[in-house]
């Protein structure tokens, strides 16, 4: 994929772009360990003909509070998708809005968006829309898919990874649990419920684990890190998952050189959900997105990929691959 307006970056410029790249979406800041998981709508039912389910996470520490947009190309709908269990993005002319702000820690709400090809577009909130966007690239959003867009890595090389939102509900009794380790300090990350589990053992920065069933109820959990930057702080958080119930436990950095647990409803309540990862896909036969800072310089990388405004990288959305159970 092409960058736009590429220049020069001073290294103080170049820190602050590379920083901003830390973006998805979500207004929720960091949760307290003992603490309740959020619950931002968690969808309970299939969603409507034709649609997305998006949502995005913003795990990069350090950065500030930006406004996330979905511009559609030409033969991606902007009229109003299909009633269902969570609200549609808003649109906003000719722009959806994924988020208006987001600052670090913050897990969004699940939108529905039609299925189509859109151009991601990532400012600091207040930017007007004819301004550079500061990241800048390509989303194939699928029909009755789930997919959490999440910003992840250190601050000087960030990516955005697109990780599989298995919605399925668990059998009675149970609840589904998946950790996403996201503490920019910790090389691998363990997880274990006091007896209970083990939900992730050593798992590397960044890499989701699987969904886990486990009995529903009041968890302790007791998380260790390694990292060469710092020692081990080991923590510990009592989460209490819902029975049916499907959460994603977020590992983040808690300002002070250790990290906090983060739980968050991915689902709840009767019926089944999306399912399947959103696949990325440059769509050979669309045009150009409607947003006037792109012009012509958004190319489409017939994969997908995502583009640093004004500088010379590239971070391409890659679909999380879960094991097989």
């Amino acid at each position: 994929m092409t960058t736009t307006r590429p220049a020069t970056a001073h290294p103080p410029l170049l820190a602050v772009l590379l920083t901003t790249l830390a973006l998805a979406v979500g207004v929720v800041a960091a949760t307290p360990a003992h603490a309740a998981p959020s619950a931002p709508n968690p969808p309970a039912k299939s969603s409507a003909a034709g649609t997305t389910w998006v949502r995005a996470a913003h795990l990069v520490p350090g950065v500030g509070t930006m406004t996330i947009r979905l511009v559609p190309f030409a033969g991606t709908s902007l009229a109003d998708a299909p009633k269902a269990a969570i609200p549609e993005a808003e649109a906003d002319g000719a722009t959806r809005i994924l988020e208006p702000a987001v600052g670090y820690g913050g897990i969004g709400e699940y939108r529905q968006v039609p299925a189509g090809l859109y151009a991601v577009t990532i400012r600091p909130v207040g930017s007007a829309t004819d301004t550079p966007p500061v990241l800048a690239g390509t989303f194939l959003a699928q029909d009755g898919r789930a997919v959490t867009l999440a910003a992840l890595a250190h601050t000087p090389s960030p990516r955005i990874d697109v990780l599989t939102d298995d919605l399925d509900r668990p059998a009675a009794g149970s609840a589904s649990v998946r950790l996403i380790p996201a503490a920019p300090d910790a090389t691998t990350t363990t997880v274990a419920a006091a007896g209970g589990p083990t939900l992730a053992d050593r798992v590397p920065f960044g890499e989701p684990t699987r969904y886990e069933a486990v009995p529903a109820g009041r968890w302790t959990l007791n998380v260790s890190t390694t990292s060469d930057a710092r020692p081990d702080r080991p923590t510990s958080a009592a989460v209490t998952v819902a029975s049916g119930g499907v959460y994603s436990v977020f590992v983040l950095a808690d300002g002070k050189g250790g990290v906090t647990v983060k739980p968050v409803v991915d689902a709840l309540g009767l019926g089944s959900a999306p399912r399947r990862g959103v696949q990325t896909g440059g769509g050979g036969a669309a045009t150009r997105p409607a947003d006037p800072a792109l012009g012509g310089g958004l190319a489409l990388a017939g994969a997908g990929g995502l583009v640093l405004a004004g500088l010379g990288l590239r971070r391409r959305l890659q679909p999380v691959r879960r094991p097989t159970r």
